[in-house]
């Protein structure tokens, strides 16, 4: 009787594990307004008539921060990246 409690536990607690777990929903091709329905976090880099710009970000547990950005042209998502590192030094050759 109690194993049967137990397994029912565990395999509760499993469920819940993996249904709370939510991650970004896109695809290429996806039309804007879905992809602003789905992630709710997106934060609007860049907006005009043909393009825009959005960004996640999020920090797994236990490592660095990670930026993903959502690049739209007329409605439609056409690319993701991690975008354009800055360098952290620039050197003029004179």
């Amino acid at each position: 009787m109690k194993s049967k409690h137990l397994v029912g536990v565990i395999l509760l607690f499993i469920m819940l594990v993996t249904t709370s777990c939510k991650s970004t929903y896109y695809y290429i091709g996806m039309s804007q307004s879905e992809f602003l329905a789905k992630n709710k976090k997106a934060v609007p880099r860049k907006e005009t008539v043909e393009e825009s710009i959005y960004e996640i970000g999020r920090q797994p547990f236990g490592k660095a921060y990670v930026q993903k950005f959502f690049y739209f042209q007329n409605g439609k998502l056409v690319q993701v990246d991690n975008g354009e590192r800055q360098p952290d030094i620039i050197i003029k050759h004179n």
